[in-house]
Formats: structure tokens, sequence, C-alpha cells
């Protein structure tokens, strides 16, 4: 499902401080039981939390705190670069002669030599390389 709009947000954030109850939290618990339509006609409703956290952004960093922000990070690789991951697995693969590749022991290898941190990356991580890895070692046969 898609994100709701910065409109949709004040929307309920408007809902909060017409609601029926004493404190915010009765408030916002209130809230979280009414059902609202979005622009496209949608009906959507909201966790409490998700209000709650849309609250506490809106009241400390006001509209933007509530306006979807693209990532600082976007585009950079977060832990190893595509290349010096390869570079691991080609040093690896050698080790891995006749016997079947499986992405998580030649992960496991790697941490173990020290071409890898341990953390990065997951072995799932080394999905988009398998098919490369495979067709390497089917050539090396």
């Amino acid at each position: 499902m898609k994100q709701p709009s910065v409109y949709l947000k004040m929307r309920v954030l408007g809902a909060v401080d017409t609601a029926a109850g004493r404190t915010r939290h009765e408030r916002v618990h209130a809230v979280a039981a009414m059902t609202f339509v979005d622009e496209d006609g949608h009906p959507r409703q909201f966790t409490w939390r998700t209000i709650q956290t849309w609250f506490y952004r809106y009241k400390n960093h006001g509209i933007t705190g509530v306006t979807p922000q693209p990532r600082r990070d976007k585009g950079e690789t977060r832990k190893v670069t595509p290349e010096e991951l390869l570079e691991a697995v080609n040093a690896a693969r050698p080790h891995f002669h006749g016997k079947r590749l499986n992405k998580g022991a030649i992960y496991r290898f790697c941490v173990e030599q020290g071409l890898l941190d341990r953390d990065p990356p997951r072995p799932d991580h080394l999905l988009p390389l398998r098919p490369r890895i495979q067709a390497a070692h089917a050539r090396k046969r």
C-alpha cells in the first residue's frame, strides 16, 4: 500500500485535536479507531503508534516532520562495494574447487580468511553474484 500523503496525515492529526478524550493518549486511541478516506477514495486506518509518531514529529519539526524525506545515503553503498565483494568471492573461489558452491559457505570462508568483515554483507547479498559465480566455477571444471 502506498504511503499516506501529507494532507491525509494532517487530517489525522487534526482529528486528534477534536477527538473525545481527556488525555492526548485517549484521543490518539480514539482516532486510531476511525477510518479515513485518502485522495484516491480508498479507506485507510492507522495504528495508534503511527499516529503518535506523526504527532511527535509534527510537534517537534512542524510540517516538514511529516513530509517524506529521501534517504541521506541514497545511491551510496552502505557497507561493501560490489567490486570489493566480487574480489573477495574470487579469492575464495579456489577453496571450493570440486565442491558445491553455497553462498553461506563462501561468506563464512571470506570472514574466516579476513576478506570480509563480520557484518557486511549478509549472505543473501551474494544472490546477485550467484549466476556469475556459478558460471566462473563451471569454466574452471
